[in-house]
């Protein structure tokens, strides 16, 4: 069963409890990112876990090894269940994470999903090219980057509704794929460029999909995360 991630898109933390509060009875998952990270900080973090809250902080983090493995510590210490680290910081980087979560969860018997961001779902093509030599299309370069996270010892993928069957045929079913970019067909798209309905997501093996202003920003936010369960049901 795919499971919802609400992605809390806003720096206030009493906007993102009130969001909590309604859509809590739906789903156990919350995505806490940059901008409201930055302004609340670990208390939030703390706040929802006392909440009951499953909370996937996304900060990508992506630096030489030492400082990441630092950070990514710092993180599990916070008790979060799903945090990212970006996959084009390299084998090294993504194995060092690893290192330290294994050593955690040896300690203490349990530790957070480790997720590595490949290409965002914002990115086109063109996007790509820029930032690349541009030998490789987008396939290729989020496939490259799906087989390092899977050889550096990562529990699963960011990526776009495109390439969830691309993971599970290379890397198996229990590799967890994590797909932003859900949308139904009424939404609007955002400043997603690479969108796939819940539906068409479950039926690829989606394990988490991750939907945000659809449902935050909504008229009826709880009436809207209906209409997705429904669909992925």
């Amino acid at each position: 069963m795919s499971e919802i991630i609400v992605a809390l898109n806003t720096s206030e933390g009493k906007k993102a409890e009130e969001w909590i509060d309604l859509l809590l009875p739906y789903t156990k998952w919350f995505k806490v990112g940059y901008p409201l990270y930055t302004r609340e900080g670990n208390r939030f973090i703390e706040k929802l876990k006392n909440k009951g809250v499953k909370v996937f902080l996304d900060l990508k983090f992506f630096d030489i090894p030492s400082v990441v493995s630092l950070a990514v510590k710092n993180t599990a210490e916070l008790e979060v269940d799903m945090l990212t680290i970006h996959t084009l910081g390299g084998f090294e980087m993504l194995e060092s994470a690893c290192k330290v979560l294994w050593e955690i969860e040896r300690d203490k018997g349990k530790r957070p999903l480790l997720i590595g961001v490949t290409i965002l779902t914002s990115m086109s093509e063109a996007t790509l090219k820029d930032v690349s030599d541009g030998r490789k299309g987008m396939k290729e370069e989020i496939e490259t980057l799906v087989r390092l996270a899977k050889s550096a010892g990562l529990d699963g993928v960011v990526v776009s509704g495109e390439e969830i069957e691309m993971v599970k045929r290379i890397c198996g079913d229990s590799f967890i794929t994590v797909v932003p970019g859900i949308r139904l067909r009424e939404d609007l798209a955002f400043d997603q460029e690479r969108i796939i309905t819940p539906r068409e997501a479950k039926e690829k093996g989606a394990d988490f999909l991750v939907i945000g202003r659809p449902v935050t920003h909504a008229e009826d936010p709880v009436e809207k995360i209906k209409k997705y369960i429904e669909e992925i049901r």
